[in-house]
């Protein structure tokens, strides 16, 4: 598809798309500015590009940055952060929403990224401590049942660093798993 294919036909600022695969098909959310609250939304794609969902999703709404996606255990877990809450939601590849809006919480963190394996999702977000004055990495496992199993995150980065400004500003974590670790 070089010339890509519309999710949806409205005319809202839809930004940060992201995208997650069962295998079979895709989910992919994206964070849309229609409101002064703004959504996560989702449609469902086959793997020959059709989108499934006429109508988007909604996922949740008064979000402050972009949502990422992870598929695993049968699930996608979608994750997003408001007002330094780490928030996220199931959606089976069916479309069914298991964590209605305002989601679960996961834990204190921003600009959370997501991966699957073994057996668990987890988040990796950035994180500000105010008794050690800087920004940190943290991990949140969550299990597929949905329970965060570490609301206060584990401490990635042993390096502070401050922000928002010149070199120091840094959007977020991202996270992978190899087959064997994150």
């Amino acid at each position: 598809d070089p010339d890509g294919f519309p999710l949806t036909t409205d005319t809202h600022d839809d930004l940060s798309p992201t995208v997650a695969s069962d295998g079979a098909g895709y989910l992919v959310a994206w964070q849309d500015d229609y409101t002064s609250l703004p959504t996560v939304v989702a449609a469902r794609v086959s793997a020959s590009g059709v989108v499934q969902d006429a109508t988007p999703l909604v996922v949740a709404t008064n979000v402050v940055n972009k949502p990422a996606a992870a598929f695993g255990g049968g699930q996608y877990m979608l994750t997003w952060d408001v007002n330094n809450a780490i928030r996220a939601a199931r959606v089976l590849p069916s479309g069914v929403l298991l964590d209605p809006s305002p989601g679960l919480s996961i834990g204190n963190g921003t600009f959370p990224a997501i991966a699957y394996g073994p057996n668990q999702f987890v988040i990796a977000t950035r994180r500000y401590d105010s008794g050690l004055g800087g920004l940190q990495v943290r991990a949140h496992r969550v299990s597929g049942a949905g329970v965060s199993l570490d609301p206060t995150g584990i401490v990635v980065s042993s390096t502070l660093f401050t922000g928002p400004t010149g070199s120091d500003r840094r959007l977020g974590p991202e996270i992978a798993f190899d087959g064997v670790d994150m």
